[in-house]
């Protein structure tokens, strides 16, 4: 499956034949990441049905659900990590600014 493929390569950017990890991403980068996924998705007829009839005919095939979910699987625990990393440091900052008397 091409989709997941792409997805591999956005969690692993390859840069001149080497592969540099992304340890630390913020929650926007894995929300563009998801969006950035389904609209792949939606623009591939293999993925997603387009009728030019109306928007109620338009739907995604069985294997346009199935990348839907591996989307989901793959970045979903990214995004809950990268929340939680936010939410700390934004913690951290509070405590810091309280103790400096801000």
């Amino acid at each position: 499956m091409k989709y997941v493929k792409i997805l591999r390569l956005w969690v692993g950017i390859r840069v001149h034949g080497l592969k540099t990890r992304i340890n630390r991403m913020l929650r926007r980068d894995v929300e563009k990441m998801i969006l950035g996924s389904i609209k792949e998705i939606i623009r591939d007829r293999q993925y997603f049905y387009h009728s030019t009839i109306g928007h109620e005919y338009c739907h995604l095939t069985e294997e346009g659900n199935r990348a839907i979910l591996d989307i989901i699987n793959i970045l979903g625990p990214r995004l809950v990590k990268a929340e939680a990393e936010e939410d700390i440091e934004r913690s951290k900052q509070l405590v810091l600014d309280q103790l400096k008397g801000k």
